[in-house]
């Protein structure tokens, strides 16, 4: 994707939500003073995610930080020893994911990482927040490799 296309597409949304903001600003003035305000809600989505991207990036954090600390890391130590900062700078596509230190590392979806007691070892899930449970799950471990799946009572979706 081209850095212009990036720009302009943030513009576009930018545009599209400020007259979002605008129009419930308008419809919230016309309402009778007399009654009290109902609730407007807006709908924001959150960002569109790679999922893969993210877990291509935990996967090259962790052999990173194990290069460094003959051990993989914690969430936490991925975050603060800057290693997710170093695995993002090696492709072009994995900048654009942003990273948090709470629950929610990633916007819209639930992280796990857990690590072996010896640091030898390490599994990592990510799976989409909402959607009664049936949202995209990624999963992946010290191989590299990255699953994806969904929970077996959820409706099959048609591709």
């Amino acid at each position: 994707m081209r850095p212009w296309f990036v720009h302009f597409a943030g513009l576009c949304l930018a545009v599209i939500v400020a007259g979002s903001f605008n129009l419930a600003h308008a419809q919230d003035s016309q309402l009778p003073k007399s009654q009290p305000n109902s609730p407007i809600f807006l709908s924001v989505r959150r960002p569109v995610v790679n999922t893969a991207y993210v877990m291509h990036v935990i996967n090259a954090a962790e052999h990173t930080y194990r290069h460094s600390h003959n051990r993989f890391g914690s969430w936490q130590e991925l975050y603060e020893s800057g290693a997710l900062t170093e695995a993002q700078g090696t492709a072009e596509e994995w900048r654009r994911v942003a990273f948090a230190t709470g629950p929610e590392a990633v916007p819209g979806y639930r992280l796990t990482l857990i690590v072996s007691t010896d640091g030898s070892a390490y599994s990592t899930s990510l799976r989409e927040i909402g959607n009664a449970g049936c949202g995209l799950s990624l999963f992946s471990d010290q191989t590299g490799q990255i699953y994806e799946g969904t929970a077996l009572d959820c409706p099959k979706m048609v591709e």
